[in-house]
């Protein structure tokens, strides 16, 4: 069994996961092997359509888990695997892993584990000569796979990663409904880790954001904000310049994404799947306009 290991750390959100599951999904195909993800079951339930191969776990494959490696079958508890495992090869080693790097180990863990994280091409002979001879693989934090060396077990699964029709009609509904004849466009505003990625040049403040709802609304364009990071103050500042504001989790909003005609943000793997996705499996007109990064600060005068 192919074990799918994710928990709540900067991968996590849909966007970035999507972007590996749709490749992994034709790689577990070629090679005729299952593969679980319980991150996927956990949290992305009410997105992917209950048939979806992501939200499978059948309780045959948790028993022999939890008998293994003495713990249920959970995102958590995989990741705490993961973990160990790495602990163990570190210790015995002497070394410090860097999930930059391709980081395969044969581990002792549970009776004969292989174990793959960071940059490791899967479809190298020598990963799939290893994977067939492990009856348990653990795949941690598998955004950074490659699928190169052989071009026979590359592909996408844009099917396996979409929204549940009922749920990206029921989200289309709405944006339609709220909008009218207007053109929609989404703000994808970013905060948190972006303070601190490339030294802060795609955080905007907010007066940028409410400046360009104000502009847009004028234009006569529906506005929807898309955001977990705003404060209270900036919420109502927004919703003063008319912009649409409804705060319904991740799933919801990365499916409403996939409505608007343009989105414009910072480089982020959250809108720029929602785009590709709404165009890709829905037909959406989406544009997608990466804002660019803030000019560096003036030099202080000698």
């Amino acid at each position: 069994m192919i074990l799918f290991s994710q928990g709540p750390t900067r991968h996590s959100r849909i966007g970035n996961s999507l972007v590996w599951m749709r490749l992994a999904r034709p790689f577990l195909t070629a090679i005729g092997r299952p593969g679980v993800f319980p991150w996927a079951v956990e949290q992305f339930g009410n997105y992917l359509e209950p048939s979806n191969p992501w939200l499978q776990l059948p309780p045959a494959v948790a028993q022999a888990f939890e008998q293994r490696f003495g713990c249920p079958l959970t995102a958590a508890d995989i990741s705490r695997v993961s973990r160990r495992i790495e602990v163990s090869h570190e210790r015995a080693h002497g070394v410090t892993l860097r999930q930059s790097d391709a980081i395969v180990i044969e581990s002792a863990e549970g009776g004969g584990v292989l174990y793959l994280c960071g940059r490791v091409d899967v479809t190298e002979p020598r990963i799939v000569d290893l994977i067939a001879r492990h009856e348990w693989v653990i795949c941690h934090e598998a955004y950074g796979f490659q699928y190169a060396a052989d071009p026979a077990l590359a592909g996408e699964d844009w099917a396996s990663i979409q929204p549940s029709r009922a749920y990206f009609e029921q989200q289309r509904r709405l944006v339609l409904d709220r909008s009218g004849d207007r053109r929609t466009v989404g703000l994808h505003i970013r905060r948190g880790d972006y303070a601190r990625w490339r030294d802060g040049v795609y955080l905007y403040g907010d007066d940028f954001w409410v400046s360009m709802a104000e502009d847009l609304v004028l234009q006569e364009q529906s506005v929807w904000i898309f955001s977990n990071d705003l404060s209270a103050e900036l919420a109502s500042r927004l919703e003063a310049a008319g912009a649409h504001l409804l705060s319904d989790g991740f799933e919801v909003e990365f499916t409403r994404m996939m409505c608007m005609d343009t989105v414009i943000g910072p480089p982020s793997t959250f809108s720029g799947m929602a785009v590709a996705i709404g165009r890709r499996l829905f037909g959406s007109r989406g544009l997608l306009i990466r804002w660019p990064a803030l000019p560096a600060p003036a030099a202080p005068a000698p």
